[in-house]
């Protein structure tokens, strides 16, 4: 997120070739996590620890920005991998407010 945010405020800034190279840097290293998280229907928590799984809070940065670092298709295959254990705020129910606010705000596919 930091690299693609970078790139926007270069761009703001005018300096176009110091934006595109971010943006590459940012879309190469988004494209890396996708591959390298991937694991069954969910993403790790950290690439060396398998049978992990987090909330993606990128994905909400990434939508706010405006940045469409990740593919639609992260969100949507997050939100399926939850759908049987989730309660009405789109968590478990044994999951703490910070969570369901996130979950929320990363919004639901329409």
């Amino acid at each position: 997120m930091a690299l693609g945010a970078f790139a926007q405020l270069a761009a703001a800034r005018g300096e176009r070739a110091v934006a595109q190279e971010y943006r590459v840097l940012a879309e190469q290293f988004a494209a890396r996590w996708v591959k390298e998280a991937a694991e069954g229907a969910r993403f790790r928590l950290a690439f060396d620890q398998p049978g992990t799984w987090s909330q993606k809070y990128n994905l909400v940065w990434d939508r706010l920005l405006g940045l469409n670092l990740f593919p639609a298709s992260v969100g949507s295959r997050r939100w399926r991998s939850i759908a049987p254990c989730r309660d009405p705020t789109g968590c478990r129910s044994t999951a703490g407010a910070s969570t369901r606010s996130w979950t929320g705000l990363r919004g639901r596919p329409r």
